[in-house]
């Protein structure tokens, strides 16, 4: 019998070509994920040498002019893929990551934690890697309101998901990333525009909907609206949150 890891790395294996294939391939979610890709990294401001843990196929490089990241996936298929764009990509899991203490200055962690059988053990991981004073940021899906509880027990029922995938609970997520970092910025991401154009490799609905062109943008202005509108920011489906390692302590 499978290990609940050894369940994702057959899930991640057999969903890498959706993600070429799919997602990053629609005109509009590739719209979508343009703008996502580039809302994080305007938020973490990246420098130095860059870890892109959970690289997933690697499409983080399309949108920074450096040959300074490396990326690690626990599915060798996603790697395979990763590695046609990142100049340092490798197998491995997050939370035993096979860096020296220190060793970069910005981590992105887009969409991993909630795919972690000990989310604390590669929060721990992802700060021991990052150099005092480096910038981490975090991209989650979040346990919103019933609407979450549903998609959630809805897609880990089908094949692009495994049991371990969840979401989290927002106080006990950022009360953990607390104990490791100091959060400069956090924000609630993830609403219309999220679930229609996003995710065509899980829900593809979205393709039979007439005047995508008009639409599309449309879509995308009003997930900008609610973010910035209070409570309505807080049915947001994922959560954002940025910060900073600590320098050590020192009497």
């Amino acid at each position: 019998m499978m290990t609940i890891k050894e369940q994702e790395i057959q899930t991640q294996n057999r969903v890498a070509s959706y993600y070429e294939d799919v997602r990053y391939k629609m005109p509009w979610s590739r719209t979508y994920h343009d703008w996502l890709f580039s809302h994080l990294i305007s938020l973490v401001r990246p420098t130095g040498k860059i870890l892109d843990a959970g690289c997933g196929t690697g499409l983080l490089a399309e949108y920074l002019p450096t040959r300074e990241i490396w990326g690690i996936d626990i599915s060798k298929e996603m790697v395979a893929w990763a590695q046609n764009r990142l100049p340092h990509a490798q197998v491995g899991d997050v939370e035993d990551l096979p860096y020296d203490d220190n060793f970069f200055d910005t981590v992105f962690a887009r969409s991993i934690i909630h795919h972690l059988e000990q989310p604390e053990k590669g929060v721990e991981e992802l700060v021991r890697v990052l150099k005092p004073g480096g910038r981490i940021i975090f991209l989650d899906t979040r346990d919103a309101n019933p609407f979450s509880k549903v998609c959630r027990k809805t897609m880990n029922a089908g094949e692009h998901f495994s049991e371990i995938h969840k979401n989290m609970e927002e106080n006990a997520y950022i009360a953990m990333l607390e104990r490791h970092i100091s959060i400069t910025n956090k924000q609630c991401i993830g609403y219309i525009g999220y679930t229609l154009l996003g995710f065509p490799d899980v829900f593809n609905g979205y393709r039979y909907v007439p005047f995508k062109f008009a639409l599309t943008p449309a879509l995308m202005w009003v997930d900008r609206v609610w973010a910035r509108t209070p409570v309505l920011n807080k049915l947001g489906l994922g959560i954002v949150a940025v910060g900073e390692k600590r320098p050590p302590f020192t009497n």
